[in-house]
């Protein structure tokens, strides 16, 4: 019963994203994700061992972040409503699909600023 509820709060999450949106949030081309990691400190969630709803979990998380560190959160699933939700507090995402699940980075738009 659990995981059919957040099952669907999933769904309703991903109904409600503006894939068009959320692409503002992505971090740019230009930008190496692998530069990015060999300057600046990763602070891993591992979400995929999350129960329940844990949005809040990784947005607390994100507003822990210091200035020059890196998010990365692991998920089964490509975090797309993610993108919109952090990308409002600030942050800029890279994703990519490592065998049988994402990781997602996220980095404060005004540390890609000070990278350049």
């Amino acid at each position: 019963m659990v995981a059919l509820n957040l099952n669907a709060k999933i769904d309703r999450l991903r109904k409600k994203t503006d894939y068009q949106k959320i692409r503002e949030y992505a971090l740019p081309e230009n930008v190496s994700l692998s530069s990015l990691l060999s300057n600046y400190p990763v602070n891993c969630l591992d979400a995929r061992r999350l129960s329940g709803f844990f949005l809040p979990a990784i947005m607390a998380k994100a507003r822990l972040l210091k200035s020059g560190q890196v998010l990365l959160v692991k998920q089964n699933f490509e975090p797309a409503p993610l993108y919109a939700v952090l990308g409002k507090m600030g942050f800029l995402y890279r994703t990519r699909k490592i065998d049988d699940h994402y990781e997602s980075y996220f980095i404060k738009q005004n540390d890609i600023l000070s990278f350049k």
